[in-house]
């Protein structure tokens, strides 16, 4: 469910925030793609999500830190909806770390469903993970 949230927002994000940047800010395509650092993030989150997953040995600290993120970053996001005193490196700061945390979600939720299941039904498991996650990505 986690992943299918996120996929949800991140879509929205990814598709809708240029165009949204360009009308409320009045800025050119290529400024407006720049600002759109949430896919760097992810990846740069998912990395991070292994690393302390691999060197801890524990998954759901670090989900709740990725949700943690993506939640400061959702509300700095309100915070400067609509102003126009808010910078693009904010922008850009913002979209990373929401990017960050989503990756740190995803990875750490994919984990935690490989470990909850045994070994014969962990295809299955994955398999459902993806799928429920991509429904997000589809909605």
């Amino acid at each position: 469910m986690t992943a299918m949230l996120f996929f949800f927002a991140f879509n929205v994000s990814l598709f809708f925030f240029t165009p949204y940047i360009q009308v409320t800010r009045d800025v050119s395509a290529r400024t407006a793609m720049l600002l759109q650092q949430g896919t760097t993030g992810y990846y740069i989150g998912l990395f991070i999500g292994g690393w302390a997953m691999q060197v801890t040995k524990r998954y759901r600290r670090w989900a709740w830190l990725g949700w943690s993120l993506s939640l400061v970053a959702v509300c700095l996001m309100l915070r400067s909806r609509g102003t126009s005193s808010v910078t693009n490196a904010e922008i850009a700061a913002v979209q990373a770390i929401l990017g960050i945390g989503g990756g740190i979600i995803v990875g750490c939720s994919g984990i935690g469903v490989q470990a909850s299941v045994a070994k014969p039904d962990l295809s299955i498991a994955i398999t459902l993970y993806s799928m429920v996650e991509f429904v997000g990505g589809v909605l």
